[in-house]
């Protein structure tokens, strides 16, 4: 990993622990969060017009894929967080704070 990736990925990490602490107190159960995240990821999608065949050959997915984490079946790494976040032309943070807000 080069040290620009890495100062990048610890900045996300600073504004995403502010904005959305995670304490045991508050934490949402791990389905709820693959669910959130999924919404999000098809509600941004929808918003730019792309179907999921494209959103997947744009961030070199496969198109199953896709529509298992909008179905919130299968949790997407950070990678794949970057690959899709990259495809819809959107900062990382912006997909997380989305996934924050079907979470409340």
């Amino acid at each position: 990993m080069t040290f620009e990736i890495e100062l990048y990925l610890r900045s996300i990490l600073r504004r995403v622990t502010k904005s959305f602490p995670l304490t045991y107190a508050n934490m949402a159960k791990e389905e709820e969060i693959r669910e959130a995240f999924g919404k999000a990821v098809k509600e941004l999608r929808l918003e730019k017009v792309i179907s999921q065949e494209k959103l997947a050959e744009y961030a070199n997915l496969d198109r199953s894929y896709i529509s298992l984490i909008e179905r919130g079946i299968n949790s997407a790494s950070v990678i794949t967080l970057f690959k899709i976040s990259s495809a819809l032309d959107i900062d990382p943070i912006d997909l997380i704070t989305k996934t924050k807000s079907h979470l409340e």
